[in-house]
């Protein structure tokens, strides 16, 4: 979900973001890192990781205060401070900031309630501790983890790792960083929490199922607080109505059975990519029953091209032997005993049952994949093949 945030928000805006926000360490361009940006795909470090953090809660701290406005000020790195120094701020009010106060504080709100270690599980229960914000993160190959919790009044970020940084099997931020991180609290006086920046928030009814702001056909609904943009999401398009057989075993349409016998039921249906994912985590989902035959699909994707995507460029890696690499194709449909019919080309490939993936031996060139399944519905795709050479 997070790529697919990203690549719709996109990689050269969310970079700039980074760099607003103090980072240094981010000095590539935006096709270097691509979507995997946000999966971790840049380096930084504590001190400049820490004063993201600090500065995100600086201006929470001083959102209310100024009448709902901002501090460019409040965005710095980690400053020493002797005590005797009096801290006095220079303001240069603003009216809007690099990130909203209220995202900031629903974000801080989210990181308050994710699941804690195991030896420190107990901690959320204790109505003598302390609320903290807190997230973790490991590096590729365990080479170092890292924890940074944060209050009003305080902010504490951990690294763990090797000098040298060679990676060590089972070093992570939740299992390393974090339990020093709470030991550090605990050695702190008590703090608070941030106040709502109640100007920034608006309440809205959203999708239990969903998340999406509520439509008509939304069953079970809540009201939550959101940020202004949140105001501008989409309506819930998962629920919506399905035409059954009168037994309900079968989809049905107008094509093949007559009104009368069929029955209306508002259903949760996921695009078949999302479906794919999501029913393996969630046992409640309830898959669509299978199209008659004869029936015509009614507005309800039934496959999706999962690799390659529309308008792709690919470069194929040779094989660990230097053979020549193929290009490994997947497809997701909602039906587990449909039958497949792949075109590459408008050439005919071959099918798949069941397990829906099929390798591909291709020039370098642009190319166009089309899967067909056994109801007639195809979906297609367009991408090309980079020459190895050309791209190094």
């Amino acid at each position: 979900p997070s790529v697919v945030m990203l690549e719709k928000y996109g990689v050269q805006l969310f970079l700039g973001l980074l760099n607003n926000l103090g980072f240094t360490t981010f000095d590539k361009t935006s096709s270097h890192y691509g979507l995997s940006l946000i999966l971790g795909g840049g380096e930084t470090s504590l001190w400049e990781l820490a004063g993201a953090y600090g500065s995100l809660a600086r201006i929470l701290n001083h959102y209310n205060i100024t009448d709902g406005r901002y501090d460019p000020s409040d965005l710095h790195m980690p400053r020493l401070r002797e005590e005797s120094q009096s801290g006095t701020r220079q303001i240069n009010i603003r009216e809007e900031g690099v990130l909203s106060a209220g995202s900031i504080y629903l974000t801080f709100e989210s990181l308050l309630k994710v699941n804690r270690p195991n030896e420190l599980f107990k901690w959320f229960l204790m109505d003598s501790s302390s609320p903290i914000a807190w997230k973790t993160g490991t590096s590729f190959g365990f080479r170092d983890a890292w924890a940074v919790g944060l209050t009003p009044e305080y902010l504490v970020a951990v690294w763990a790792g090797n000098a040298d940084g060679e990676g060590r099997s089972g070093l992570t931020g939740l299992s390393s960083a974090a339990p020093l991180m709470f030991d550090l609290f605990d050695l702190l006086p008590g703090t608070s929490w941030f106040g709502q920046p109640s100007d920034d928030l608006r309440k809205v009814v959203v999708c239990r199922k969903s998340g999406y702001l509520a439509g008509p056909r939304c069953p079970e609904v809540d009201t939550t607080e959101v940020s202004p943009a949140g105001m501008h999401s989409d309506v819930c398009p998962f629920h919506r109505l399905v035409h059954l057989s009168g037994d309900g075993a079968f989809r049905v349409s107008s094509a093949c059975v007559d009104i009368k016998e069929m029955k209306t039921e508002n259903w949760f249906v996921l695009p078949p990519l999302m479906e794919w994912y999501y029913r393996k985590k969630d046992p409640s989902y309830r898959v669509l029953p299978p199209l008659k035959e004869g029936c015509i699909s009614e507005g309800i994707r039934e496959l999706e091209i999962v690799y390659p995507v529309e308008g792709s460029m690919i470069v194929i890696p040779r094989e660990l032997e230097g053979s020549k690499g193929k290009l490994v194709m997947e497809v997701a449909h909602r039906s587990e005993g449909a039958v497949l019919f792949w075109h590459m080309d408008e050439r005919y490939m071959g099918s798949t049952d069941r397990v829906h993936a099929m390798a591909a031996d291709l020039e370098p060139g642009r190319h166009r994949l089309t899967v067909v399944d056994q109801n007639g519905n195809s979906e297609t795709v367009r991408f090309e093949i980079l020459d190895r050479q050309t791209s190094e």
